[in-house]
């Protein structure tokens, strides 16, 4: 049960080449006990997606065709249930065509045996399918998209990334295999909706759990500050938690949407965001107007109680600023210098790691940007996702250190 051996190594997709007719083993019997012949034979019953088993009699319109296994055999028992019945055993002529094959099995009848012939899956962002195709398949990549987009009708447009990440705004370089080249697309996500030019933007739709045990985190009327906010995956659905958020992204096109998105999840006024460099805002807003000057409209000082870092190629490298930032916070103790514990952030800082033992090496990270040791018991890793072989995204959780 495949598709024709004619079709291995197409390049431009022919529909018409997989039309075909397989002869199966098959039951004549009366309509109205249809039912009755599947329940009772159901494990010798043909049972391939697209292919119902009851199919209509081609040689007698007042009589069904139950379709068989072609190794079917039956015992005693079910070949009198057959006689029983009236059942009459005969062979069916099944035509069938390309659309009665999965993405799939059509990859695997066209591609060449030389070939990976892993494609399995892809990123579904909205109505954008996203694809990483290795080197091999890059003569039936175009074949490859239409056959994406022609089994999943809710898709409107197929990319494939041409190379590795380089870029500031971690954007992926795309080229359109099939389908539509509008590359605005709607995401649902964590009861949120989000719009953005993916061809812009950076978004991850396998990371969807992690941005929800992100968000199970926090406590409304508690204050967040995302300092690489993109779109507002984590900062949209904090602040539908009735969470005080301050968002920034340095991208300009990743601010336009997140203003976008604000707007579209109907979101307060205890929603700030910013156009800056992660340092930049970390100094100008977070230190100078949040802790130093920061006040809520019950005049109470705000205190920060979640900052989230997801930039994993570089987050970090920012970690150094956090160094002295509540140096001059009205945060402190009476008479000390030293500021009470609970009003120190608890920091969510994203990386990657390609070590043996990647919790040690993301602390290790961690402690050699902020010069200081974290304490047993005040942070958490968590391994997130693999993105290559050996190299894993990481995500440390850890109470900024008094000393720092």
């Amino acid at each position: 049960w495949s598709p024709p051996a004619q079709v291995a190594g197409m390049t431009e997709l022919n529909r018409a080449a997989f039309n075909q007719v397989f002869q199966l083993p098959a039951i004549r019997i009366q309509p109205k006990l249809c039912s009755l012949f599947l329940r009772q034979l159901q494990s010798k019953t043909f049972n391939q997606q697209r292919i119902p088993n009851i199919q209509l009699d081609q040689t007698d319109k007042f009589k069904k065709i139950v379709l068989l296994h072609p190794q079917a055999q039956f015992d005693d028992k079910e070949l009198q249930f057959v006689r029983d019945h009236h059942g009459e055993l005969c062979s069916h002529h099944l035509p069938v065509n390309y659309d009665h094959w999965s993405v799939k099995d059509v990859l695997r009848a066209i591609l060449r045996p030389d070939t990976d012939q892993a494609i399995t899956s892809f990123e579904s962002v909205g109505q954008i399918a996203h694809l990483n195709l290795r080197p091999p398949m890059q003569n039936y990549k175009k074949l490859i998209g239409q056959v994406i987009l022609d089994k999943n009708p809710h898709l409107k447009t197929v990319v494939n990334k041409t190379s590795e990440i380089d870029n500031q705004f971690r954007v992926a370089p795309l080229e359109i295999l099939a389908g539509d080249d509008c590359m605005i697309t709607t995401v649902k996500e964590n009861e949120c909706q989000f719009r953005f030019d993916y061809s812009k933007v950076y978004w991850n739709s396998r990371l969807h759990t992690e941005h929800r045990r992100i968000i199970d985190l926090l406590q409304p009327k508690q204050v967040i500050v995302d300092v690489f906010a993109g779109v507002g995956p984590f900062a949209i659905p904090a602040a539908r938690k009735n969470c005080i958020v301050y968002a920034n992204d340095l991208n300009p096109d990743s601010y336009h949407w997140l203003l976008h998105n604000s707007k579209t999840n109907k979101l307060g006024k205890q929603f700030y965001t910013f156009n800056l460099d992660g340092r930049d805002f970390i100094q100008q807003i977070v230190r100078d107007k949040i802790i130093n000057e920061g006040t809520t409209e019950s005049k109470n000082l705000l205190v920060i109680n979640h900052i989230i870092m997801n930039l994993p190629a570089s987050a970090i490298e920012f970690l150094d600023v956090f160094r002295g930032l509540y140096k001059n916070s009205p945060l402190h103790k009476s008479n000390s210098i030293e500021i009470d514990r609970r009003y120190l952030p608890r920091i969510h800082c994203y990386c990657f790691s390609k070590a043996e033992d990647r919790k040690i090496d993301v602390i290790h990270q961690v402690e050699n940007v902020l010069n200081t040791s974290l304490k047993e018991g005040s942070y958490h890793v968590y391994d997130v996702r693999d993105v290559a072989p050996d190299k894993h995204m990481m995500c440390i959780s850890f109470d900024l250190p008094l000393d720092v």
